[in-house]
């Protein structure tokens, strides 16, 4: 079911990383930063659904970021979430104010606004970050915890 193409879709990325590596700049600053996510979110509203994404990132100085990210989160009920996060560096830390739209098939859509804070462990061009992240929502507070995969380039 869904628990094995998540599974499958996670083993996937992971043999096609290394790849990735490899074929990228590795001199240089990195302007721009392509992620997945995986994790999971809280009970509130998406009832601790397991979540996947991807997002993109354009450094527009050292300290600032512009970006767009798109989310699943799958479970008994499933919910689409698209971003656009302005994003501050300090150092390892990267802290995110996103304003976006929830979205779930047959119910209206929903404006949110996600905090996230992130540590990023980079080599070369590659970063792994535990990331977690509140979104505002419908009156709700919606938790979200994961780990996401990047490359800048």
């Amino acid at each position: 079911g869904k628990k094995r193409l998540a599974l499958t879709v996670i083993g996937v990325m992971m043999l096609m990383f290394p790849m990735l590596v490899t074929a990228a700049d590795e001199h240089g600053p990195h302007h721009n930063h392509l992620a997945v996510f995986a994790g999971f979110t809280g009970e509130a509203r998406r009832e601790r659904s397991f979540t996947l994404g991807a997002d993109y990132e354009r450094r527009i100085s050292e300290s600032f970021g512009l970006g767009a990210l798109l989310e699943r989160a799958s479970g008994d009920r499933d919910f689409w979430i698209a971003a656009i996060p302005f994003s501050w560096h300090h150092g390892h830390w990267k802290f995110s104010v996103a304003p976006g739209i929830e979205h779930e098939e047959g119910h209206d859509d929903h404006g949110l606004v996600r905090l996230s804070a992130g540590y990023g462990f980079k080599k070369n061009n590659l970063e792994i970050a535990p990331l977690i992240a509140v979104d505002f929502v419908a009156g709700d507070t919606v938790l979200v915890m994961g780990v996401t995969i990047g490359l800048g380039f």
